[in-house]
């Protein structure tokens, strides 16, 4: 498992994402939700989702 503090799988989206799981709104990048810990999807990794 990646060390979601140092290395992100989309190191240049930016912006604001949701969790899907549990609503929480965070900024990006982003691998895991600081909320529920839960991984994000592909398209909420990459600020497609919002």
């Amino acid at each position: 498992m990646k060390n979601y503090k140092t290395s992100y799988d989309y190191p240049k989206a930016k912006g604001p994402a949701v969790c899907p799981k549990c609503g929480f709104h965070f900024e990006l990048p982003a691998n895991f939700c600081p909320g529920c810990g839960n991984e994000l999807d592909d398209s909420t990794k990459q600020g497609l989702k919002n």
